[in-house]
């Protein structure tokens, strides 16, 4: 496993479980025109000047050209017409494609090789953060496009979700010159037009979700139906856009009657060339022995390397849907977890364990967290614990790892004393001297895992501390402290 940002993962790209009314996989020779009849309506409202291109058009070659590069599915999807809009009016849209990097054209990633096929106006690429994603911007005729591309190579990238040596390409398209809404008994424009997702009079809750801000336009997606207690339900996702930039302003569950379950609204601030912060939302259904929850999986991007990825678990308790804590979060990554015997979902391992890789600097700490929904529905205050090995004599956690940093031989001292504990935790141990032609084996880790809940009650991190690590030097097996580790050949990242 390689640990790494993800700053250009956007809320652009789809979740590859999900499955919902605006972007329905297609089947070959199906065109963006063929459904646009089937999507959520948009009130992002642009006109294009006489005789331009039309973004329809537009993403019709841009699924064409995609096609070309073979991947493995292609997902188009557009904005309905909203009921209020000018003739000539052009909705959003665009195309998602994932496939294999090892059938694009030579020294090339998907990105460019659309780009080149098409070959129309690009803008200078920005600078990456990341070495697994790349962006650049289209245009061509009066319409604007937005691309993102995201790869893995064999010990993984930014491609989330994916296998190794995956790639998912997405693409946004619309017009660069605004419209505006004709007059009318009609929403503002700048806010969703209800549609057939919207909460009926008797719904559980009345109230509207907010707009995110009066100035930024917004379009809804619709994502599932996941199968829960033996009925269906939806996500309906609030995005609100500036520029190329993305984000999910407001989430929404509803029933098969469209009563609204749970909703949540996160911030949204422009900044002078795009959004100050993006979020992207995957919802997925995760089963358990004792029952199920809907899973969001929330990537916030700018964010530290190992950092912006969330989770939180919506299950039932007293009646309606609550989640079972604040956002989970890690210095780390959390583990894929197995698909499930349904679309759109995935199984926790044996024992109801989620599993989550803690960065502790030098290596991996492999932590699982138990999730306990039974207790949950029961009030018990503890719905997630750490699932640990307790080492009997020194009451640590005996932790796994995986992962480390080794730095080079020909980086470390000729020969060099470390002080060898022969229990994770008391004084006794003799000093040891290490060389560079030393064969040093590592793990596991001993120290404890916690919940750390932050001051605002936003998030619950896990938390893992490295007290001692068990190694094993020319035959001979102790533990070490953090200030030895160097000594040992481990070196430090992050």
């Amino acid at each position: 496993m390689k640990l790494r940002s993800t700053l250009w993962v956007t809320a652009l790209a789809l979740p590859v479980l999900a499955c919902g009314r605006e972007r329905p996989e297609t089947r070959a020779g199906d065109t963006v025109a063929d459904i646009v009849p089937h999507a959520p309506v948009v009130t992002r409202d642009t006109t294009r000047p006489a005789s331009a291109l039309t973004t329809i058009a537009a993403c019709d070659t841009i699924a064409r050209v995609l096609r070309t590069l073979q991947p493995e599915a292609i997902t188009p999807w557009a904005g309905r017409v909203a009921a209020n809009a000018r003739p000539g009016y052009q909705p959003p849209c665009g195309a998602e494609a994932r496939g294999d990097v090892r059938t694009l054209p030579a020294i090339s990633q998907a990105d460019s090789a659309l780009a080149t096929a098409l070959g129309w106006t690009i803008e200078p690429r920005p600078a990456s953060d990341d070495a697994f994603s790349a962006k650049l911007t289209m245009r061509r005729e009066g319409v604007v496009c937005y691309v993102l591309s995201t790869w893995n190579d064999a010990s993984g990238g930014a491609a989330r979700g994916l296998p190794p040596y995956s790639y998912r390409i997405t693409v946004h398209c619309e017009p660069e010159v605004a419209q505006i809404v004709a007059p009318g008994p009609s929403p503002p424009a700048t806010t969703a037009v209800p549609g057939p997702v919207g909460a009926p009079q008797d719904s559980v809750t009345k109230r509207p979700v907010p707009a995110p801000a009066p100035d930024l336009p917004t379009r809804e997606r619709v994502l599932g139906p996941f199968t829960w207690r033996g009925s269906e339900v939806r996500c309906v996702v609030t995005e609100a856009w500036l520029g190329p930039d993305t984000t999910v302003a407001a989430l929404r569950v509803i029933d098969a009657h469209n009563a609204v379950l749970y909703q949540e609204t996160f911030s949204v601030a422009a900044g002078t060339t795009g959004l100050e912060e993006q979020l992207g939302v995957v919802p997925v259904l995760l089963e358990a022995s004792d029952g199920a929850a809907l899973m969001l999986n929330e990537d916030y991007v700018p964010s530290a390397p190992m950092g912006g990825a969330s989770r939180k678990l919506l299950a039932w308790k007293d009646g309606r849907m609550q989640p079972l804590s604040p956002a989970l979060t890690v210095y780390g990554e959390f583990a894929n977890l197995p698909k499930g015997d349904k679309p759109s979902t995935v199984r926790l391992l044996r024992g109801n364990l989620m599993p989550i890789h803690v960065w502790a600097y030098s290596f991996v700490v492999l932590v699982s967290l138990e999730v306990r929904l039974t207790a949950f529905a029961a009030g018990d205050a503890e719905p997630l614990r750490p699932a640990l090995q307790i080492d009997t004599l020194s009451g640590l956690a005996v932790l796994p790892i995986s992962d480390p940093v080794l730095s080079s031989p020909q980086h470390r001292e000729e020969a060099q004393r470390v002080m060898l504990y022969r229990s994770p935790t008391g004084s006794a141990g003799e000093a040891v001297q290490v060389r560079r032609t030393s064969q040093i084996q590592y793990g596991p880790a001993y120290g404890r895992v916690r919940l750390d809940r932050d001051a605002q009650g936003r998030f619950v991190s896990i938390e893992a501390g490295v007290v001692r690590l068990r190694v094993t030097i020319d035959g001979k097996t102790g533990f070490v402290e953090a200030n030895d580790f160097s000594a040992i050949g481990l070196g430090s990242a992050g």
